[in-house]
């Protein structure tokens, strides 16, 4: 689908203005609500907003995606121990090369104050971990990162769960999570250039299972220092990627089905936020424990440990960001070339050849591939992330970049960004993406995808 941006700009400022009228008459009966309540008081906002993605192909601009999204954020307080939440979404427009017409609730949650205990059930997001960006403990929420978004927090998916809180004096809490049902993270590899012999089969992401998911968390809260200790025992919200179906007739040709596979595994963590002098800091670790050897199932990562140290400063207007993030796996061993998706590369097969090789010869590649999405391709690997950002025009502009390079896997992401206050309401962004890597790394993948730049016209209310 080929159209032209200066067409797609202008549609899309129209449509904004739109957006504007339907949000504004909204808002206008939300208002009248709210005065009428009595006691009871409801909060309603939202958003409406238009956005263009434009990529590259064969030399080139191209639209990769353009939608139109409107958002309503409900808040009912029926008196003052019980907050009732909810946010729906609609998108509608073309993303990935097909139409897009997507009604989604993001959120619908219940929070109860009893005394000293919180308590938090429905299908909610959660932030397990005090690191900004990388939050190796955070084994809560899962993601969708294929959605074109200029909001970060937008991959972030919900799960229906059960929270709650105890504050046990002052300085402590304790914080127990159950999911019962949990959701698997979105993969879209099927949108990858692959051979012709390779399919990725797109399903459910919710994962059944009585048990669920558990997690525990003691935090101490101090003048000066915030830190916690934590445990989680259930799915990763990451799947790895398993063998759906192999055919190796005799006469057919060889395909390969993979789709995402959910593993179970044990996290130990802590973390722990605090200032000294006029820098924030913060810190976070975790080990991970897969229930399964990472040699048995294929779509199982090993046995690791990862780490992170961020420290940020505001000077006036400007503030920036560093972080450091580390991986170690104990029991690494030097991983397979990973040829198998590579266009023009052929699998590599022994002479004299046996149909029983090449089961165990496409599972180790499907092995690496893993390695490479888990982060697991080195002993240990270090990346660094930086985010500088500031406000000018009296806080109307605002630009924004977020780097991180891998020094490990040579691997690079820049996401800048400009966002300009038209009025307290309305606002326009233009900003990029692009990656970069090695051949067969992940942003190598993923580049050609998601590399070009954005304009986004939003309305508030």
């Amino acid at each position: 689908m080929r159209i032209e941006i200066k067409y797609m700009i202008a549609i899309l400022v129209i449509t904004g203005y739109g957006i504007q009228i339907n949000a504004q008459g909204l808002f206008d009966v939300a208002g009248n609500n709210i005065d009428n309540s009595g006691n009871q008081k409801v909060e309603i906002n939202g958003y409406g907003r238009g956005s263009l993605y434009i990529g590259e192909k064969n030399g080139r601009a191209e639209l990769s995606s353009g939608y139109l999204e409107t958002a309503l954020r409900l808040k009912f307080l029926p008196d003052h121990s019980v907050a009732l939440f909810s946010e729906a979404r609609l998108r509608s427009g073309y993303e990935y090369g097909s139409s897009l017409f997507k009604p989604s609730l993001r959120e619908l949650y219940a929070d109860i104050d009893i005394g000293k205990l919180d308590l938090r059930i429905g299908h909610q997001i959660i932030a397990w971990g005090r690191a900004d960006g990388i939050n190796p403990t955070d084994n809560i929420t899962p993601r969708n990162y294929f959605v074109r978004s200029p909001e970060p927090d937008d991959i972030r998916l919900g799960n229906y769960l059960f929270r709650g809180r105890y504050q046990v004096n002052e300085n402590t809490r304790l914080e127990g999570i159950w999911v019962p049902f949990s959701r698997q993270s979105i993969y879209r590899f099927d949108l990858f250039e692959m051979p012709d012999y390779v399919r990725f089969r797109s399903g459910s992401n919710t994962v059944w299972e009585s048990s669920g998911n558990l997690g525990l968390k003691l935090e101490f809260l101090f003048h000066g220092v915030d830190g916690s200790v934590s445990w989680f025992s259930g799915f990763d919200p990451q799947p790895g990627i398993g063998i759906d179906h192999l055919g190796i007739g005799m006469t057919d040709r060889l395909t390969i089905d993979l789709a995402a596979k959910a593993f179970r595994q044990n996290m130990i963590g802590t973390d722990f936020a605090t200032v000294a002098g006029n820098f924030g800091i913060r810190g976070e670790a975790g080990l991970r424990i897969p229930e399964a050897d990472y040699q048995d199932e294929i779509f199982t990562p090993a046995t690791d440990i990862r780490y992170t140290l961020g420290i940020d400063r505001s000077i006036g207007n400007f503030n920036i960001m560093i972080q450091y993030f580390g991986q170690w796996v104990p029991s690494f061993k030097k991983m397979t070339e990973v040829i198998l998706f590579q266009q023009s590369g052929g699998i590599p097969l022994p002479e004299p050849l046996s149909y029983s090789h090449i089961p165990v010869i496409i599972g180790e590649q499907i092995k690496g591939f893993n390695r490479i999405i888990f982060g697991q391709t080195h002993r240990a690997s270090h990346t660094i992330a930086l985010r500088p950002s500031v406000d000018l025009m009296f806080n109307t502009l605002k630009i924004d970049l977020f780097a991180m390079y891998n020094i490990s896997t040579e691997e690079l992401t820049i996401l800048p960004r400009i966002t300009y206050s038209v009025t307290d309401y309305w606002s326009i962004s233009l900003g990029g993406q692009f990656l970069d890597g090695p051949d067969n790394s992940l942003n190598d993948m993923a580049g050609p995808l998601f590399n070009g730049g954005f304009l986004e016209v939003r309305r508030s209310f």
